[in-house]
Parts: C-alpha cells; structure tokens; sequence
C-alpha cells in the first residue's frame, strides 16, 4: 500500500516546533473504526483503513503476549468478546490470549464482524504498526500487562522503534507503565500519555514528555475545566474522550460539550462511535440544511439511500423536552448532567450557521456519530406540550 501522508513528528504533536500539520482538534480512533465489531473488527487492520476513510488524526491500539511472547494486538486478556471460531460461532470456553501460540491464534481464530469477509486474523503489533505508518498515523499503544520488570515496555518501544521511529508513536497507560519506563527502565525520550484520574497531577508532571489524558467523566465539570486550563496554560497537550463505549455514553451530549466549550485547549478527542470532524479532505457530504420543522428534517433525511459507512453531525437548541432518536441512540433533551448545556459554540465549522442561540433557558447539544450499513435518520419523539426546537443543523458525509 503506498504511503499517503507524512508521518507525523511526536515533536510537533508536542508543540516543541510549528504545528502546522496537526489540526486545531484531532481524533483518536479508539480500537480503530469497528463500530462495535460490526463494519470491522475491533483492533484489526480494516479498522485501521477506515479510520483513514473517516478522517480520524490517530489511531489507539492495545498489546499483549501470545504463549510464545509475540506482541499482538488485543485489549482483553481473553479473546472471547472480539473472537469467534473460523465458522463465525461464540467461543463457549475462556480462551487467554497467553495461553495461545500465534500459530494457534491466527489459525483457529477470526475476529468478529457482521460479513463473513470481514472476519480477519488477529494482527501482530508490527502488522499492525506497519498498516498505521503507510498512513502517517501517529500510535498510541497501550501495553495491557503489569511489568515491574520493563521487559514488556522495552519489546513494545524496540518494535515500534523499528517500524515507526521515536517520533512516530505514544505509550499510553494508567500509568504504571509509564512510571517502569521512565523509572526503572531509565528511558526520558519516549512519548507518554497518562491518565490524570488514574494518578496525581505532581506524579503525572514528573514523568516528562507527557500528554495529559483528561476524563469528562473521571471529574466534575468544574475539575475538569481546571485541569484542562491548568495543562493547556502550561504547554502540555490534553487529550479528553467523547464517546468511549467503555466509560462513556455515546449520547452523553456532556461530555461532548464540556470537550467544545475548550476549544483548542484539548488537542485530542479520543473517540470509538464519535465521527471526526467533516474538514472536506476526507468524505462526501449527501446532504446538508437548517430547520426547525420537525417534519422536514425527518422527511429531507428519509429520502437519503442507505450507506455503507457515513457520520451524521447535528447541532440543535430547544426548549421543553423530548427524545433525540438518532439511529440506535435515544437521549432525552435537557436530562445531561442536571438539564441544560451549551458548549458556547459550534465545533464543526463545516455545518452553516454561527454559534448556537443561548437566549433564554433551553437545551444545546452537538453531536457527530459514524454509522454502518444504514440510512440516516434524526427525529423528535415524546414532546412535551412546551417543546420548541430554536434551531437545527444536520450533516450527512459519507466516507
């Protein structure tokens, strides 16, 4: 596969020199584009290719041993929630991914997906290294095995060194690797990402060289914000999660909001269902309007066929409640986090329109989502007797 962009220097990624690559707000594909294991497989190469597709700036990915101690690509220790047997069936006994020989892993085991052609092997850590770097993404690996010893920590940076260079990837973890690897292991070069809630400020500082991992769900909204700002003022990169299937709702509008109202402040937007945003390189815009006729948004999105893979962006005010029913996703306005937010501006500059309207009490959101093998829709269910939608703005892209 031919090399498409330049990779990334972890130097620019740091704001030592210019930053003119680097996006005001980058995502991070968590686990790659997989959409819980539908339109690939978690952690696989494909969810590699459409994070391309979708636009996303980085990738996350997780490592561990085989029985043979060769780096693959997994986050659980057992691969029975991403892995079925060759004829696409749920595995009934606990499989350790370290009671598994690469032979036997990839031999006897596919990831799953919802077509059979899908269904691939499990990558090694270089397969899957050597996929990001023709890319130009910019890794962040997490190590998922406790290594008081380092011995794990310095097979991960060896293969990456290899495959990426220094510059080319992030070691990301609760913190414990972070600490043998600056610690014991005596290595100060490597880029790091902490996450702030797993440990202390002070702790997190020390390591040197390290991204901030802030949770919008570890703090209040008001820890959250200082310590964003605190970071930001301090040069540091602060990377936050919209979205995260493990810790956070998907149409948890607050965590999407608490992440806009900082603006460039948070640098990345760690994501697994949340779609970039639309800069145009990337993707095709289907449709794209303002309304607030309830009628006319359902009616202009039906008309629109099924894709295989396309993000739906909106951005709307109201007041009075009623159920956002956008694809699978249900969120009852005005119920996040004690009612209503505003995120004080629009994050995707694409959409037409300025800020949202905070005039009088009402509810805002924004929200970008990726779906798979579906037609878009977004519709208003349940209204109160007082519900008014102020304003709405809808985007289809298909990547």
């Amino acid at each position: 596969m031919k090399r498409l962009i330049p990779a990334l220097s972890i130097a620019v990624l740091m704001g030592i020199v210019c930053s003119a690559q680097a996006p005001v707000r980058g995502f991070m594909s968590h686990r790659g584009v997989h959409l819980k294991y539908t339109i690939a497989g978690e952690n696989s190469l494909q969810a590699i290719d459409l994070a391309y597709r979708a636009g996303f700036w980085c990738i996350e990915t997780d490592t561990r041993y085989t029985r043979d101690s060769v780096l693959v690509i997994m986050h659980d220790k057992d691969i029975n929630r991403t892995c079925t047997d060759l004829g696409g069936k749920k595995l009934k006994e606990k499989v350790p991914v370290a009671g598994l020989t690469l032979k036997e892993l990839k031999e006897n085991y596919r990831l799953k997906a919802s077509r059979e052609k899908d269904r691939v092997q499990v990558p090694t850590l270089r397969e899957y290294l050597e996929r990001c770097r023709e890319y130009g993404f910019l890794v962040f690996i997490e190590p998922k095995l406790h290594d008081s010893t380092g011995r794990f920590y310095l097979d991960i940076i060896r293969e990456a060194d290899e495959v990426l260079g220094r510059d080319g990837y992030v070691i990301t973890s609760n913190n414990f690797a972070n600490s043998v690897i600056r610690n014991t292991l005596g290595i100060k070069d490597v880029s790091l990402m902490g996450l702030l809630y797993q440990t202390d400020w002070d702790t997190m500082s020390s390591l040197g060289n390290t991204i901030f991992a802030v949770s919008t769900t570890g703090f209040c909204p008001e820890d959250y914000s200082a310590y964003v700002r605190r970071a930001h003022d301090g040069g540091l990169w602060v990377q936050s999660a919209a979205g995260l299937l493990s810790k956070d709702a998907q149409t948890d509008f607050r965590c999407f909001n608490l992440i806009g109202a900082e603006g460039d402040r948070v640098n990345l937007i760690a994501t697994d269902e949340t779609a970039p945003d639309f800069t145009g390189k990337k993707g095709r815009v289907v449709a794209r309007f303002s309304s607030t006729d309830l009628k006319s948004i359902k009616d202009k999105l039906s008309g629109i066929a099924p894709m295989e893979f396309y993000g739906l962006y909106f951005e709307l005010s109201c007041r009075g409640q009623a159920d956002i029913v956008f694809g699978d996703d249900r969120v009852r306005t005005g119920t996040q986090a004690g009612g209503s937010v505003s995120n004080g501006s629009v994050p995707n500059g694409s959409i037409p329109g300025g800020p949202v309207s905070s005039e009088g009490s009402c509810f805002e959101a924004s929200y970008q989502k990726m779906f798979f093998n579906s037609a878009p829709s977004l519709s208003f269910e349940n209204a109160s007797s007082d519900f008014k939608l102020l304003s709405c703005r809808v985007q289809v892209v298909e990547f």
